[in-house]
């Protein structure tokens, strides 16, 4: 029986995207002030600032010197903001 119908069958979501669920879900909680891991995140761009800008979101992406290397933290703003 193919993937995609084995998943109708039993009523469950494909592993591609549970992972993308705990992924955006976990990202939600690192942007929790109370969130131990929130100390990773750049700072945030003032409000004054944002409202004027094309790309209008809070915190600011972070580039790095090499495109091997992509943390989560990374993925997360550019994906998940």
């Amino acid at each position: 029986m193919p993937y995609s119908s084995m998943l109708l069958y039993v009523n469950l979501d494909s592993l591609a995207a549970r992972r993308e669920d705990l992924s955006r879900r976990f990202f939600r909680d690192i942007m929790d002030p109370a969130s131990c891991l929130h100390s990773l995140l750049p700072p945030p761009r003032s409000t004054a600032i944002t409202y004027r800008l094309r790309s209008s979101e809070i915190l600011p992406k972070v580039y790095t010197h090499t495109k091997r290397y992509c943390s989560f933290i990374q993925y997360g703003l550019k994906h998940y903001q």
